[in-house]
This record gives structure tokens, sequence and C-alpha cells, in this order.
């Protein structure tokens, strides 16, 4: 059976495949804020993923909701000033200096009585593989970051 190695993002691996100028204000990746492209605005939520940042993660905040965002019809929007009607979401974005999450570097692996794992095996799906759900383990049948 293979078993996926999760690992931290680590400087040496970013340095080989992150281009120079993408690694500047490297820590804004923990910031909380809105990702805004135009009409699209994405909520990045480093709270939910602070181990592959080499931190010790924590039970997650609830999820920003963004429904009404993603129900938006563009026919014929093409008038539309994003800057005015998203507007509500820039200040967070201007802030983005003041939201990174920051905690305890840890590197250890997490306890299965830790408060965090208790929590999330009451939140996420057990299998990601008919196969592992039928053995009781999780199998990945992709070739990328197997042991």
């Amino acid at each position: 059976m293979q078993q996926i190695e999760w690992e931290p993002y680590s400087e040496a691996l970013a340095d080989l495949s992150i281009p120079e100028y993408c690694l500047e204000g490297y820590e804004i990746w923990r910031a909380h804020v809105p990702l805004i492209c135009h009409n699209i605005v994405e909520w990045h939520q480093p709270d939910r993923v602070l181990r592959q940042f080499g931190r010790r993660q924590l039970i997650p905040t609830d999820a920003v909701d963004l429904d009404w965002e993603h129900s938006q019809q563009l026919t014929g929007r093409t008038e539309v000033d994003w800057t005015v009607e998203l507007q509500e979401y820039l200040p967070y974005w201007e802030a983005r200096r003041e939201r990174i999450m920051e905690d305890i570097l840890d590197r250890t692996e997490l306890r299965r009585n830790s408060a965090y794992m208790i929590w999330y095996w009451k939140h996420t799906r057990k299998w990601i593989h008919p196969d592992g759900a039928a053995l009781g383990a999780s199998v990945c049948t992709s070739t990328y970051h197997k042991k």
C-alpha cells in the first residue's frame, strides 16, 4: 500500500521551483484575506493549512462564505466597476500585513489525541479512494509524493 508523505513547504524547495519575484513578501502567503481578480473573490484561509507552513495546526475558524459572489450573473455586466462593486473586500487586502497567521513553528508529528486531530476526524472524509475505504487505510493512486 502506498502512503502520501506530507511535508511543509521548505525554503530549499521554494528556491528551486518558484521564481524569485514570487518569493518577495512570502509572509503574506499566510495572510487571511480575500484574493480579488476583476469580478472574482476567493478567500485565502491559511488557518486551515498551517502545517503546510511548518506551524502548529489549530482548529480553524469557520470558512468564509462567499456564495453571493459566486452566484452573480455576469452576462451584460461589462460596464461594472469592480473596484466599487467589491469595495467591502479591499480593506482586508490593504491590511494584509496585519492579517498574517502567526503561530508556533512546529514540525513534529500530530498526535491522534490532539484537539486538532479530534476535530479533524469529525469533519473530514476518512478515505481518499474507494480501495482505501475497503482496506481501512488511505490509498493514493497518484505517483506524486509516494514513499
